[in-house]
């Protein structure tokens, strides 16, 4: 989008408030400005996006900065209205011209995302930079990141930390779970669970947001594990409950594995399908491998290898080396779908090629038992094997639950027992 386009869009936009203006007596027409900016933000506090509009659009046709800004966000995250990037970057613009702070960080982000307008970093920086000198904890948070990620700067993970902390401490609920992230992972600072607990729990505090909602799920990890604080499983199931509720996909995942597992909670499988069909719903590949193992087990459910090999197949395809080997396994002799040598063959290898234990075991069994291929491989599958097992250790600890890394525990590397010494020594 060129400057004319750009100059185009915010004339009709400012055209189309013109409009607005002069429609029918809207709420707003009858009480002061200030008031019925206030009744706007209430509004959509409450997400009633048909009053906040009716309060927004005649205050920003009027040249209301800040109703301009909220205007431009119900455009950007389609609140009310149908998303419309190009709209919203010329009502930021609008706003922005003006001064008000919220309007400035919101044109960064489309800047730095390229929503709307042609990406250009060195704006986004400019506009987090005037934002922030004006308060706003969001733009800190925005120009923290691009520090410590490098996005158009150099990394610099002291003065990202700086603005994280300088956001966190407003209140800012993503900022401090980011912080929390940081302590937790020791991305771009010392790993100190103590620290990471600490701006995970203030960020909890807030459920009602992006940052308290993913904040949730990790604290709960850290209170299952004793990790950074004592041990405490009820407050872990709570603060699993508050995040999958609010939304979070992997705290669905995660409390559907405590039910099914009876982690920390009594097993129940309808629970547990509850959950993870949820978090399905929202595409999470974990979740429907999970549901694919127990339609094929009947846990909870009537045995259908139809539906587990569908969640099988929609995880699978997004790459989940679990539903890769759990379907090639389905396909052999004795599995739950009509033989199929090339089929298995064929998920199997991609699941062992990404390192899956069971992946290697299905080869293996492939392999010994000349399923479609030769019998003469079957001791370098079980070769290797033998030489990375800690690869497959690494992203799960048997019977726990896990971060935004979700791995379903696969066991041991078993395929070494599967393949008989007579065909090794062939």
């Amino acid at each position: 989008m060129n400057r004319v386009r750009f100059a185009f869009l915010v004339a009709a936009a400012c055209l189309v408030l013109a409009r607005m203006g002069n429609a029918a007596a809207t709420p707003s027409s009858t009480v002061h400005p200030s008031a019925s900016l206030r009744a706007g933000m209430e509004a959509l506090k409450h997400k009633d996006y048909p009053s906040a509009l009716a309060h927004f659009k005649p205050l920003a046709a009027a040249g209301n900065a800040e109703a301009q800004a909220q205007l431009a966000r119900m455009y950007e995250h389609a609140e009310g209205v149908p998303r419309d990037h190009e709209v919203a970057a010329s009502l930021y613009k609008m706003s922005a011209d003006q001064g008000n702070a919220m309007a400035e960080n919101g044109l960064g982000v489309l800047y730095e995302s390229g929503s709307g307008l042609p990406r250009d970093l060195q704006k986004a920086r400019d506009l987090y930079v005037e934002a922030m000198a004006k308060g706003d904890a969001k733009a800190a948070y925005n120009l923290g990141r691009l520090y410590i990620d490098s996005i158009g700067v150099p990394q610099d993970c002291k003065k990202g930390m700086e603005l994280l902390r300088k956001s966190a401490r407003q209140g800012y609920a993503l900022a401090q779970y980011m912080l929390g992230k940081e302590y937790d992972y020791g991305i771009c600072v010392e790993h100190d669970p103590a620290e990471a607990v600490k701006w995970y729990g203030r960020a909890a505090a807030q459920p009602d947001t992006i940052g308290g909602t993913e904040a949730a799920n990790n604290l709960a990890v850290m209170y299952n594990d004793g990790e950074g604080t004592s041990r405490n499983v009820n407050r872990a199931m709570a603060l699993y409950r508050q995040a999958a509720k609010g939304g979070s996909v992997t705290a669905q995942v995660n409390l559907g594995k405590a039910y099914e597992f009876g982690q920390g909670i009594k097993r129940n499988y309808p629970e547990a399908l509850k959950w993870y069909r949820l978090a399905a719903e929202s595409g999470d590949d974990q979740a429907e491998n999970n549901l694919g193992i127990m339609y094929e087990r009947a846990m909870g459910v009537a045995k259908s290898p139809l539906q587990a090999a569908k969640y099988y197949l929609a995880a699978a395809d997004q790459d989940n080396r679990d539903a890769q080997a759990n379907l090639g396994l389905m396909y052999l002799p004795g599995g739950r779908l009509p033989r199929d040598d090339k089929q298995s063959f064929a998920w199997c290898t991609r699941a062992a090629d990404q390192g899956s234990p069971n992946g290697y075991n299905c080869l293996a069994m492939i392999y010994m038992n000349g399923y479609g291929v030769s019998r003469d491989r079957a001791c370098r599958v079980v070769v290797r094997v033998r030489c990375e097992p800690r690869q497959f250790q690494r992203d799960a600890q048997p019977g726990g639950l896990f971060h935004e890394r979700n791995r379903r525990p696969e066991g041991s590397c078993s395929c070494l027992g599967l393949v008989p010494a007579s065909v090794c020594q062939a």
